[in-house]
């Protein structure tokens, strides 16, 4: 290995001597501590693995990774994440993972050329095929972002659309898409990329990807009205005319896509007019955007710091709604300003929905777009409604754990009121993706069932200290086996190649759809209306035990609970334990009947030797209305 700078030899130094003192570190603890959101401690735990030579390739390289991202994102410090990326270049262990993340780094910070070249490296170092389809996606955004920078910009010159890079990169990904359909990030690269390359029914074929469309093209009510004028726009033949232009514009801002549609304006503005006033409004909202991005970024990174000022945040939200509502057009007099108004005008103009709110005990914001509308029926045991169901996407931000959680977690839903739902859709696309790869890659389930017996046995060291803690192995364990039983049950349905894997995404995002948002967040809205005023830990005790119960798939829905914010102190934490607590002392009653129960290792570790049926018995017989 190369020399390490003087900052990683200093934490080498502070890590072999604090070893001689302290029992040793974990991953698994970091991970912990990183979920539970306490970032000083997290990091100075990755940082300890790191630098010790006696933790695994494996574990050093995956701190490393996550240290890294923890300096740009969390902590505002690019160059300190490129000193730890060149040092970890020296490993041998999915060096293709490590590239990733430098592209990522680099392309935020608006080094676009060594992000495409990170990128490439990553697909050439990549040992699996799950590793090689995150190099061409991450190389994918690379290419758009240093194009998306050139149009908004004013930059771009219609020769662009003809560039090598541009053209073989929006053929490749368009071609995983051929073979591996179902993800929804994918088709939203797929459809810019697409664009930006003048193929425009390619770029209509990623939008309804996106959207889910059924073999004949069909889309949710909600997007018949988009879809038409996208395909107006889009699937034409000649060159293209005003109105059409015009389309295309609208059809992405009234499907949510608010920087594409900007995108797609700039890009035909030469030879088109665009002066009416919903495009003047329309790049006027996306530039409040961008600001309102800024601040929510600036104030996540000050609060993961300690020191979060949120009245100056709350008034800078309201000054850029306000600034905003002073630039749009108006027919007859402009309203007086009011943020109900504005609001209410926001959703009515670009669909979009927003909240300031404390979700997982830390303030912050959740923004993003409309792409679904419906009423839904929600009953459980006794009590039904009609519910309002609302998903939105295009996610600005989703709060601020889901942004320190960087994609390993994110804020699902929530209910607002006693009569609607809405789920964050973007919270469920990514998962699904990341299941199939952790059950169809022979590398990835190799590396599986090496870590599910690697922590057998500290899972039991774990439980004997705390009977109810959140043991990494057992919610590995559940994960990779309700996969496997999922892949089995849709092979023996005849389902191969593409058809397999796009049915066992849409299956496992419809069961969590099922078990978190329905049958969640469908519990909230039932006991806001017929239970009166309970705490919030109360609400989120009952809704994760309906959770569990309502779910097809009950292992599935119990691994959410399972987590490593068990017991943190906060509503979602505090009522996971209390359920963990509630099925143990179940188990420990009904030892008798459970087959193969060792008596004399831990409950917990042992979960899974519950039948579904013993599971929904536990979880019905702790919930106060199946009582």
């Amino acid at each position: 290995m190369k020399i390490l700078n003087n900052m990683n030899l200093t934490f080498l130094i502070v890590g072999l001597l604090s070893s001689c003192s302290q029992p040793p570190v974990s991953i698994e603890e970091a991970d912990k501590l990183y979920f539970q959101m306490k970032p000083a401690e997290a990091y100075q735990m990755y940082e300890q693995i790191w630098s010790d030579s006696s933790h695994s390739e494996k574990d050093r390289a995956e701190s490393a990774r996550k240290l890294a991202t923890m300096a740009w994102l969390i902590n505002d410090k690019p160059d300190q994440a490129y000193d730890i990326l060149r040092d970890l270049e020296e490993f041998d262990y999915e060096k293709s993972k490590g590239y990733a993340v430098w592209s990522r780094v680099l392309s935020e910070e608006g080094q676009h050329e060594k992000a495409i070249e990170m990128a490439k490296q990553a697909i050439t170092t990549s040992e699996s095929v799950s590793q090689t389809y995150s190099g061409q996606a991450r190389l994918g955004i690379a290419v758009l972002e240093k194009y998306k920078e050139s149009i908004l910009n004013g930059t771009w010159k219609k020769e662009y659309s003809f560039s090598e890079d541009l053209v073989n990169t929006q053929a490749t990904i368009q071609a995983i898409m051929a073979e591996s359909p179902g993800d929804i990030s994918l088709s939203k690269l797929h459809l810019a990329l697409s664009l930006l390359v003048d193929k425009h029914e390619e770029a209509y074929q990623g939008w309804l990807s996106f959207y889910r469309a059924d073999d004949k093209g069909n889309v949710h009510s909600t997007q018949e009205g988009p879809k038409s004028l996208l395909s107006s726009g889009l699937l034409r033949t000649g060159s293209i005319t005003e109105n059409q232009a015009k389309s295309i514009v609208d059809g992405l801002a009234k499907s949510g896509f608010i920087e594409y549609a900007v995108l797609a304006l700039k890009l035909h503005e030469g030879s088109v007019s665009f002066k009416e006033p919903r495009f003047q409004d329309l790049l006027n909202y996306y530039q409040t955007l961008q600001n309102i991005e800024e601040h929510t970024v600036t104030f996540y990174r000050t609060n993961a710091a300690g020191d979060s000022d949120k009245d100056s945040y709350d008034n800078a939200m309201r000054s850029e709604a306000s600034s905003l509502w002073d630039k749009l057009n108006w027919e007859g007099e402009k309203p007086e300003f009011d943020q109900r108004k504005f609001m209410m005008e926001m959703r009515k103009r670009f669909g979009m929905v927003a909240r300031l709110m404390t979700a997982n005990g830390h303030y912050g914001l959740s923004l993003g777009h409309v792409v679904l509308d419906e009423n839904r029926e929600v009953s459980q045991y006794d009590k039904q409604g009609t519910l309002r169901y609302i998903a939105i996407d295009h996610m600005l931000s989703n709060g601020y754990s889901s942004w320190f959680w960087d994609g390993r977690a994110e804020i699902g839903g929530w209910a607002p009121d006693g009569s609607s739902i809405l789920q964050v859709r973007s919270a469920y696309s990514d998962g699904p993706v990341n299941a199939w790869m952790g059950v169809s890659d022979p590398v990835e389930v190799a590396d599986t069932r090496e870590e599910i017996m690697k922590n057998q046995s500290s899972d039991d060291a774990i439980a004997k200290e705390d009977p109810y803690a959140y043991l990494p192995g057992l919610s590995k364990r559940l994960r990779f086996n309700i996969g496997m039983e999922l892949l089995e049950e849709l092979k023996s349905q005849g389902l191969e190649g593409s058809q397999l894997r796009a049915a066992f995404i849409n299956t496992t995002e419809n069961l969590a759809l099922e078990s978190s948002i329905f049958a969640h967040e469908g519990r909230h809205a039932i006991d806001k209306k017929y239970s009166g005023d309970l705490s919030t830990e109360e609400l989120e005790y009952r809704a994760k035990l309906s959770e569990i119960y309502f779910s097809s798939k009950p292992f599935l829905a119990v691994n959410a609970v399972l987590g490593p914010n068990n017991g943190d102190g906060t509503s979602h934490g505090d009522s996971n334990r209390r359920v963990v607590k509630g099925i143990v002392k179940w188990m420990k009653k009904n030892k008798s009947d459970i087959k193969d129960l060792d008596l004399n290792r831990p409950m917990l570790p042992q979960l899974d030797q519950l039948t579904e049926e013993q599971l929904k018995v536990a979880v019905n017989s702790l919930d106060p209305l199946a009582k």
